[in-house]
């Protein structure tokens, strides 16, 4: 069994970086579902790609930047659409085939990689590496010839519904000048901190109104919208739009060329709702920690896990899993 965690608030936060409190969908997400892997994830692998530092936190690191497959599946298509874009920003035409090819080249040297990395103590984080490569249980259970080939029927899958979408075709028209956003990550303040956001894509039409659109290669979820109204707040904040001038659209590639849902008509009233709602999680948040001016957490026994033995589906596929239950997992 690995030691217990046992570090003074100083050290916590003196370093080359500090590790700050901030605020994203995903992050809110995490720390809900499973106190232990947001502590983790959040403040044990905190300068864990330093050679110096301990091996837990540096264990901690690599574990942290591991994917699964469907992550990466979505990931990897997410990439491609961006290349196609930018491609298509500069005036360039890009077939479909050649998005294909991107798609089927990418993955097979990606997955490839991943078989490599993975058979590291420390898997490298600049690589690929699938959970369902790295821990036995998963990858007896996903891993086999056909992994691959069908990961790859899936990306072109997606990838046609998106070249051959509607949304796709009112892109290929934007003049340079209209485009706002592709995949940048940035941040507005909410309730005094930053709040992450990255939007998939956001362009201008008719001068004073803007659409924010966001792909989706998984199934739909209630959160949706409430991810798309924190990206309304960044257009007002950043773009200054206004709120009845902002358009949002999802698009669900895994269901179909045109399954978008689309909401014209945004709300102070739900602006306001989401920004309560942010500003409430990140004190909930900021409560769970020993000190929040520093954003120095408790011990990690505070930080329980999401189940008593880690056989449910979140531990059992989780990157932490080897730190919770494995041979050398952390003492409480």
């Amino acid at each position: 069994m690995l030691p217990n965690i046992t570090t003074s608030n100083k050290e916590r936060v003196v370093g080359n970086l500090k590790n700050e409190f901030s605020w994203s969908f995903s992050s809110s997400k995490r720390a809900e579902e499973c106190p232990r892997e947001h502590y983790l994830a959040k403040y044990l692998a905190w300068n864990g790609w330093m050679a110096k530092e301990a091996f837990i936190k540096r264990k901690a690191y690599h574990l942290k930047k591991m994917t699964s497959l469907p992550g990466w599946k979505g990931d990897l298509l997410h990439r491609v659409i961006k290349r196609t874009l930018l491609a298509t920003k500069r005036g360039q035409e890009v077939s479909f085939s050649e998005v294909c090819d991107n798609v089927t080249a990418t993955a097979t040297r990606e997955y490839k990689e991943s078989e490599q990395n993975t058979k590291a103590e420390l898997p490298h984080p600049k690589k690929v590496a699938l959970v369902e490569h790295y821990y036995d249980h998963l990858r007896n259970k996903f891993i086999s010839e056909r992994t691959l080939p069908r990961a790859i029927d899936d990306m072109l899958d997606w990838a046609d519904n998106f070249y051959h979408g509607e949304v796709f075709q009112e892109i290929k028209g934007l003049d340079t000048h209209a485009w706002l956003a592709l995949e940048d990550l940035d941040a507005i303040e909410i309730a005094g901190e930053k709040v992450w956001v990255v939007l998939d894509l956001a362009y201008r039409f008719d001068d004073e109104y803007c659409k924010i659109i966001d792909w989706k290669t998984g199934n739909r979820k209630d959160l949706d919208r409430r991810q798309l109204s924190i990206y309304a707040m960044y257009a007002k904040q950043k773009w200054k739009f206004d709120t009845d001038a902002i358009s949002l659209s999802l698009i669900y590639l895994k269901e179909g060329k045109d399954c978008v849902a689309t909401y014209d008509k945004v709300t102070d009233k739900e602006l306001d709702a989401t920004e309560k709602f942010i500003a409430d999680d990140i004190l909930r948040m900021k409560g769970n920690l020993e000190w929040a001016e520093g954003n120095v957490p408790k011990d990690i026994s505070k930080y329980p896990k999401c189940s008593d033995d880690g056989s449910g589906y979140k531990c059992k596929n989780c990157c932490f899993y080897a730190l919770c239950w494995g041979e050398n997992a952390i003492e409480d």
